[in-house]
């Protein structure tokens, strides 16, 4: 599988900590995504109700990527520093 052109295996070590970063980003904002209103509360607008929406699952090919991605790094046995920002 590849991050953007690259397999993720030929990836630098640095370029694959990035493209874990990316991920894990990603998935962040997917989380502050999923807690909008729109997918957890019917709501009142110019006074007609809207049904809450389903919140969309997630992609599987992220999922195959992102596993594909930490795969890798255990295999190399990098070390992964959690921010502390997060």
């Amino acid at each position: 599988m590849k991050y953007h052109l690259t397999e993720i295996s030929d990836l630098l070590d640095a370029d694959l900590l990035g493209a874990l970063q990316s991920c894990e980003a990603a998935l962040t904002l997917r989380q502050r995504a999923s807690e909008h209103d729109k997918f957890n509360i019917d709501r009142e607008i110019d006074g007609k109700t809207v049904k809450k929406m389903e919140f969309p699952p997630i992609n599987p090919q992220f999922t195959l990527m992102y596993n594909e991605i930490l795969a890798e790094i255990e295999k190399r046995k990098l070390e992964v520093i959690q921010n502390a920002n997060v």
